[in-house]
């Protein structure tokens, strides 16, 4: 239903040297998530002529099975995550947990899942790519009268 409002997301986004691979993935049980094998050979295509980091992006927490708290993930994340290291592509950014989490470290892979924009303090992320490094810092849009 989203797309027939708005356009689809590019196959990928080149943006200050870093590549993002979105994704679109089917829904599964209790709000996980599952990405079509068809879909994995995007990261070996997003690779090819390119050296930079490469960020996977979707809206389903993606992380390594075990490695967090967090209740939802891809039912097939060991397979994602195979390929994503297979292709050099070392984080994932994810949204869908409300209240967002630490950033993980596990299995070659920096996940980060952002919290939600829609209720008061309004947090978000600044993510920045530089000499290999991954730095995540959190802030909140300043407070205004009205708001719940």
């Amino acid at each position: 239903m989203f797309y027939t409002v708005f356009d689809a997301p590019p196959a990928w986004l080149d943006a200050g040297g870093v590549r993002f691979v979105p994704f679109v993935d089917p829904e599964a049980p209790e709000f996980n998530a599952h990405r079509p094998t068809a879909s994995l050979d995007r990261f070996a295509e997003a690779r090819a002529g390119f050296a930079g980091p490469l960020v996977s992006v979707q809206h389903v927490p993606l992380f390594a099975p075990g490695a967090c708290e967090c209740p939802y993930n891809y039912t097939n994340a060991e397979d994602i995550l195979r390929v994503m290291k297979a292709c050099g592509a070392g984080c994932a950014i994810s949204g869908h947990y409300h209240r967002g989490m630490d950033v993980v470290h596990a299995g070659g892979l920096v996940s980060i899942v952002t919290p939600a924009l829609c209720r008061a303090p309004f947090p978000f992320l600044e993510v920045r790519f530089s000499d290999g490094a991954i730095a995540v810092q959190g802030h909140a849009l300043p407070s205004f009268a009205g708001a719940s």
